[in-house]
Formats: structure tokens, sequence, C-alpha cells
């Protein structure tokens, strides 16, 4: 990322600067607006800040202008941007996601980022909007795949219980899922559980549960 940034430290100059980029100004608000939505929905993901490691402007090769007066910093004012394509990957390879989600977002963005020939970089802002919306989709997707886990202890012995896979409920998270569940509350239940695929339907597991005793357990 390249930031270039102007600091103005005599008010009126920068409002005259505002009035002559007025869509900057617009638009450095929208950017700072959706880093920091970013920066909350990444939370789950990132273990570090998006904002502390990449600024008000994540992702962005700027130019602009700001006001400072008492050490206090304003009215940024952004006259000319390019999405940084390069760091922003990095960034969602660097997140706690599955190989199937970071594929999803790269080819997503590469499919719906379109450079505009204007100053200002529009096209990164959809790309923006559209890893905020994603990023809390795969959120809800964990909530709704913890909850499925944790119906399992509801499942009677010698029940059996159908789950469709996604991009985030995985084979590998299940099979970690049940190992650790048979580990810590097994003995205590009684129950056992392990999974095998469905035989004639793609992507479906059958999750069983079996006594904890039984010696033929898988």
């Amino acid at each position: 990322m390249k930031t270039y940034i102007i600091t103005v430290k005599e008010k009126r100059a920068m409002e005259i600067i505002r009035k002559g980029f007025a869509k900057g100004a617009e638009y450095a608000n929208t950017v700072t607006n959706l880093a920091v939505q970013l920066d909350e929905v990444a939370k789950p993901f990132y273990r570090g800040s998006l904002l502390s490691d990449y600024g008000e402007f994540p992702f962005l090769n700027v130019e602009a202008f700001e006001f400072e007066e008492n050490n206090v910093y304003s009215m940024q004012t952004i006259a000319s941007s390019r999405m940084d394509e390069e760091s922003l990957n990095e960034w969602i390879d660097s997140l706690s996601l599955t190989k199937q989600e970071k594929g999803m977002m790269h080819d997503d963005i590469r499919k719906c980022y379109e450079k505009h020939d204007g100053a200002l970089d529009y096209g990164y802002l959809s790309a923006l909007i559209y890893v905020k919306q994603i990023l809390r989709l795969f959120a809800e997707r964990r909530e709704d795949n913890r909850a499925e886990i944790d119906s399992l202890l509801q499942t009677p012995i010698g029940g059996v219980k159908k789950l469709r896979l996604n991009e985030t409920l995985t084979m590998k998270y299940i099979a970690r899922k049940i190992t650790k569940l048979n580990r810590t509350s097994g003995r205590k239940t009684g129950k056992y559980f392990f999974f095998r695929s469905h035989p004639s339907e793609d992507k479906t597991v059958l999750l069983h549960c079996t006594n904890y005793d039984k010696p033929d357990k898988p």
C-alpha cells in the first residue's frame, strides 16, 4: 500500500480543498466507515486489528488531504485512489478461514472488481462491501455449525442425524468437533459419535450415536 497524505493546518484552506474535491470528501468518509465495519466483522477471523495494521484506508493506495488541529486529524479528503489487490489478497490468506472460503473470496473479488477510469476507485468500495458481507455470512454459518454440533448431545443412542456440508461445515470440521465431544463428554453421557458419508447424497454425512462402551465402535 502506498499512502501519501498532505496535512493542512489552516482550516480555511482545508475547506477550499474539500470544495474542490467534494466527491473525494464523501469517498473518504465512505471508506473510513467501511473500514470500521470490516474491522468489527473480521474479529472472529483475524488475530490483529484491521485499523491498526492497515489504517483507515485499508488495501488502498491513496493521495489525500487531512486537517490537523491540536494533534486531532479530521476532514479527510481523497484526491485519488486505487485498490491494492496484493495487500487485500495477503490479508484474506491470513484469515482463519477454510481453503474453500478463501478461494471463494479470491474468485469473487476478481469477478466483481472493476477498475474505474476516474481518479477515485469505486470498484474498491464494491470489493470491500463484498468482503464485509461474506465474512458476516461465514460468521453466521459458524454459529449455525456450533448449534448443529451442540444438538448432537440430544441424539439418542442408536440415532442418526443427517448433515449437509458447506464451505464452513466441512468433514474436517465435523471430525474435529466430534473427536473433542467424545473425549470430553462421552463417558459422562454414555454416547459415542462417528460419521460416514451419505451413500446417495453428495456433500452429506450421516452422524451416528452409539453406546460409548460398545466394543465395535469405529
